[in-house]
């Protein structure tokens, strides 16, 4: 008599990050370029450029305590606009790494954002520690060189910044994370993978993308002393609503002389004050903004009026000191 025999074999989950496993010898490497990194911090602190605060501290705080529960996948930390959000990274970084209990190879330690930005790029880097600074990836990184990173690493914290831009599902952040396989809970959890975002707009981010349940938390971070936010500003008359300015039209090569009146409306504002002060216009890139600065160049003579242009090709190192001259 034959006879076949079938076997069900359930196969099983991890249901929580597995933690690697280190030799005394990685353990004691990890250790001393740990203390490098705090170090790097310390000098960050003590030369001003990049201080944290005590809010930023608590939030930290929030993040490493929440991490301590191996089922957390990803934090999602909603803060506002303009509310030390690079500060928060440096001090979850800090906190992170002083948590004996926390040894992670600095060379898994990532910072992210969904923006397409030089700009952005350069001011994290700028703030982070500098033993951090070569994985400070924006965009246009993300598909290749950030995948191909970390595609094969364990034991991985990455910290991501304006999570919101290019999260949805076909886009950018989507696909890279895809790719990589961050978007495979039982991989996350078998890697030991952490994920860390920060948003001020909670909406179309990898966190919604996943149904991660119980492997995810959300932090309300509290803004420091003396936050003015975005709509403090609007009430205070310092910010206007944002109206086209340059109006070119590429299919036809005309400008909508629309924009004139805009910029007529911007001069009776800035006229309004006797004594001079500086107003921030934040244009497009490329050839709209030289378009731009010619609008506003038509109506605002250069003889009363002084021109600043700040990007990433100034020659301005800091613009905070420029604008208290």
């Amino acid at each position: 008599m034959h006879m076949d025999y079938i076997t069900n074999v359930t196969e099983q989950f991890n249901t929580k990050r597995v933690r690697c496993e280190y030799d005394l010898s990685q353990q004691y490497i990890m250790k001393l370029r740990k203390q490098i990194i705090l170090n790097e911090l310390e000098i960050l602190k003590l030369t001003g450029k990049s201080v944290i605060f005590e809010n930023q501290e608590i939030i930290a705080s929030r993040v490493v305590t929440a991490f301590k529960n191996r089922k957390i996948i990803n934090i999602m930390v909603v803060s506002k606009t303009q509310s030390g959000k690079t500060g928060s990274m440096c001090a979850t970084i800090k906190q992170y790494l002083e948590d004996n209990n926390n040894l992670i190879p600095i060379e898994n330690i990532y910072i992210i954002t969904g923006l397409s930005s030089c700009e952005w790029k350069e001011q994290t880097k700028e703030r982070m520690p500098e033993s951090i600074q070569s994985r400070v990836y924006h965009r246009c990184e993300l598909p290749n060189t950030f995948v191909d990173e970390i595609k094969d690493k364990k034991n991985i914290l990455i910290i991501m910044d304006e999570i919101q831009v290019a999260a949805k599902k076909g886009q950018t952040i989507y696909k890279a994370f895809k790719n990589a396989g961050l978007l495979n809970k039982s991989k996350l959890y078998d890697n030991d993978i952490k994920i860390l975002e920060y948003t001020a707009t909670p909406d179309g981010t990898i966190y919604d993308l996943m149904k991660w349940n119980d492997a995810s938390t959300k932090i309300l971070a509290e803004v420091g002393d003396g936050y003015v936010s975005s709509y403090n500003l609007l009430q205070m008359g310092r910010v206007k609503q944002y109206k086209e300015l340059c109006g070119y039209d590429k299919e036809t090569g005309e400008v909508d002389k629309k924009v004139f009146e805009m910029i007529e409306e911007i001069k009776q504002d800035v006229d309004k004050y006797i004594i001079p002060l500086y107003h921030i216009i934040r244009t497009k890139n490329g050839q709209e903004q030289d378009l731009t600065i010619q609008h506003f160049k038509q109506i605002f003579n250069s003889d009363n009026y002084d021109f600043i242009k700040y990007d990433r090709e100034s020659e301005i190192e800091d613009i905070n000191k420029t604008l208290i001259m």
